[in-house]
């Protein structure tokens, strides 16, 4: 019985550094504004000139951005309304929804420097704020 005690035990503190982990892993909104000012600073400088860790930051944030429009574009896609509740990006010509990954990140970078007092907060979530702010959708 001890036995099994112990390892209910030390199974909730490997569970609980799991969860701390992964939500220590995600970032919040300090981070991601470092690293999407990284990737403006180069897309400004044209790409040269810039440390292999800029370019890493700067593919973080692009990255992290660009999945949460694959993830819009994905629901919309499929017609499934819930997403309005988030944010309605604008029609494209050619068809579809959506924006420019550049024009998405300064976005975001402008909503989190607006919003200093937002930035503890998970990532994820500011930048469905930024889009929501930027891109409001209709009152139905």
């Amino acid at each position: 019985m001890k036995t099994r005690c112990g390892l209910a035990v030390m199974g909730l503190l490997v569970l609980g550094m799991v969860v701390s982990g992964a939500e220590a892993a995600e970032g919040d909104g300090n981070r991601l504004l470092a690293l999407c000012r990284d990737s403006i600073r180069m897309e400004d400088a044209g790409g040269v000139g810039h440390s292999i860790q800029g370019a890493y930051n700067a593919a973080k944030c692009e990255g992290f951005i660009d999945g949460m429009l694959d993830m819009y574009a994905e629901v919309v896609s499929r017609g499934r309304a819930p997403i309005s509740l988030l944010f309605c990006l604008p029609p494209q010509p050619q068809g579809g929804y959506g924006i420019q990954i550049l024009q998405a990140r300064r976005i975001v970078v402008r909503y989190l420097e607006v919003h200093p007092e937002r930035l503890h907060l998970p990532q994820r979530q500011l930048v469905i704020e930024a889009f929501r702010e930027a891109f409001p959708c209709a009152q139905r």
